[in-house]
């Protein structure tokens, strides 16, 4: 069966995979995990669109998407916690999960890239898309920042699941690029102009994390709630 990566896109908020409406037989879930990347990007909501003007950013707000990227053979699954209404915590955040080729290029709003080789042989995809529901990724909600702008959270999720990750032994303590978490994650990537041969200054600034909140405590959605997939 063909997958269109535009309309592989599912809102996480039923307690298993399937449940979301993932198809039981996506190719993704036989697939070899090869590494996980951790990617910022300008402030998008998805890794799909193209370029933005950089001109509606000011600094009232993050201007950073976080994408957990987890990486098969041909196939690539990407996280991502989104600023909208959750029917489930009954707050705002909501995780996404997208699938995409492996071989599409970057996204130009591609800022900062932190790759983890992984550690366990032969960990499939379905092993990998499942500990998000093991480990309560989905429920998630983003708190108000006390300025103007996005609310926060982003990046206390994005840590929370790197540390599952290395508790498992799946990744290790530094990227492939020798950083640590905190080295990377504790930063805001800015862009600058684009120079003539087609490369992009790029900023960062200091930018201490903030934090949402874990909700293991929110019940199961009645079994006749619809899953949201695809548009997304």
């Amino acid at each position: 069966m063909a997958y269109n990566s535009q309309k592989d896109t599912f809102w996480l908020v039923h307690d298993t995979l399937y449940s979301n409406g993932f198809p039981r037989n996506h190719p993704i879930l036989l697939q070899s995990i090869r590494c996980f990347h951790v990617d910022a990007l300008t402030h998008v909501s998805s890794k799909l669109y193209g370029r933005r003007d950089y001109s509606e950013y000011n600094d009232s707000g993050p201007k950073n998407q976080w994408f957990l990227v987890i990486e098969g053979e041909t196939l690539q699954a990407c996280l991502s916690l989104q600023p909208c209404d959750n029917v489930r915590t009954g707050g705002c955040g909501t995780l996404t999960l997208q699938i995409m080729g492996c071989y599409e290029r970057p996204p130009l709003d591609l800022l900062q890239r932190q790759t983890y080789h992984c550690l366990r042989e032969r960990l499939t995809g379905k092993a990998v898309l499942e500990t998000i529901f093991f480990n309560g990724w989905h429920k998630y909600q983003m708190m108000p920042s006390l300025e103007p702008g996005s609310p926060c959270g982003r990046r206390h999720h994005m840590r929370a699941m790197l540390y599952d990750l290395q508790d498992t032994g799946w990744i290790g303590t530094r990227s492939v690029q020798d950083l640590e978490i905190s080295d990377y994650l504790e930063r805001e990537y800015i862009p600058g102009q684009w120079t003539a041969d087609n490369t992009r200054q790029l900023f960062s600034r200091s930018f201490p994390i903030r934090l949402g909140q874990f909700r293991p405590d929110v019940g199961r959605l009645h079994p006749g709630y619809p899953f949201l997939a695809g548009g997304g």
